[in-house]
């Protein structure tokens, strides 16, 4: 992942990464929702939230560039939000799977 940007907004972070988050599939690209993709972004969020410990909040956006984000992550009161944002044949064929990835993301944020 490379970091893109990164604001303080008050008492929040905002940090933004390009992130290879689409794995092929026959009707297109599709959100990845492999083990190795979920490793990577909780290692990603807790280095983070190591290195910047006095923010109250702490925001991610994660895609392939600025204006192509797939994935939002906030941290906020020691609680953790996760939005994947979804192409409709993608939500209709895989909902299930990425709902289960995000179960196993905030796992391991645990």
């Amino acid at each position: 992942m490379k970091e893109l940007a990164k604001e303080t907004y008050g008492n929040s972070l905002h940090i933004w990464y390009e992130a290879e988050l689409l794995a092929d599939h026959a009707y297109g690209k599709i959100f990845n929702t492999g083990e190795e993709t979920c490793q990577e972004v909780a290692t990603c969020l807790l280095a983070d939230l190591e290195k910047h410990q006095d923010q109250e909040e702490t925001y991610w956006y994660m895609g392939s560039s600025l204006d192509q984000i797939l994935l939002m992550i906030r941290y906020r009161n020691k609680k953790w939000s996760v939005q994947v944002n979804l192409k409709d044949f993608d939500f209709a064929l895989h909902l299930d799977a990425v709902e289960a990835w995000k179960k196993q993301l905030l796992s391991q944020l645990a």
